[in-house]
């Protein structure tokens, strides 16, 4: 039988097998360099998907103390003005923190991400 497998193909039965293993593993050396690569490029767009959040998020806070500081300079000043002068006071704050916030937001926020 060995003889006629060797007749036949020309190579033992220890060849062919020797072939055959040597065959698996370099295929299976290269499916798993493969996925090393594929999951590199994962964590690298990971990490820079990362990195957008984390620049979104601290324009985000930066944004949100700015609100709180106008907040609180609004409140002062429409609490220490006379009078119905309070209206006035509070429409003209409220429209200066608005526009200033826009401008903040957009050249910050919009400008730095997308």
């Amino acid at each position: 039988m060995y003889q006629h497998f060797k007749d036949d193909t020309g190579q033992t039965i220890d060849e062919v097998v020797k072939s055959t293993v040597n065959q698996r593993f370099k295929q299976d050396r290269e499916d798993a360099q493969q996925a090393s690569l594929s999951a590199q490029v994962s964590a690298k767009a990971s990490q820079q998907n990362v990195d957008a959040m984390t620049v979104l998020l601290d324009s985000f806070v930066k944004f949100m103390l700015l609100i709180r500081i106008e907040m609180v300079i609004a409140l002062t000043v429409v609490s220490i003005t006379p009078g119905w002068w309070k209206v006035p006071a509070a429409l003209v704050l409220i429209f200066a923190c608005g526009l200033s916030d826009v401008k903040y937001y957009q050249k910050k926020v919009i400008g730095n991400v997308i």
